[in-house]
């Protein structure tokens, strides 16, 4: 009776593994459409973005400019280490995906940095 038991785990364990890839990509078509709902399930009520630069930083999101600053934050200056925030527009965040774009223009070559 054990060994009947042990021949059937045996066997169908073994058909598992001779066709591994089958089961891997019916897994992967079985489980696909669960994918774009879970990523859909974000909306945001409100975004800011914090950003330091030497010497004149300027934001956009999606295309828009949500902000220009100049020298915020250097090192060795008043402002250093505090960066500036912005209030995004949760209106620019509609998409599911948003480009986020940051210029930092150098207008002094002592130091140059740009974080956000």
């Amino acid at each position: 009776m054990i060994l009947d038991i042990i021949d059937k785990l045996y066997s169908k364990s073994r058909w598992l593994f001779e066709n591994r890839k089958i089961v891997f990509l019916l897994s992967v078509a079985l489980f696909s459409g669960q994918v774009g709902k879970t990523l859909a399930q974000c909306t945001p009520t409100s975004a800011t973005l914090c950003a330091s630069g030497d010497d004149n930083t300027t934001i956009w999101v999606g295309g828009t400019e949500i902000g220009y600053f100049p020298y915020a934050g250097a090192p060795g200056t008043d402002g250093a280490g505090n960066p500036t925030c912005l209030s995004v527009p949760v209106s620019l965040l509609t998409t599911s995906t948003v480009c986020l774009a940051v210029e930092t223009q150098n207008t002094n070559p002592l130091t140059n940095f740009s974080s956000w």
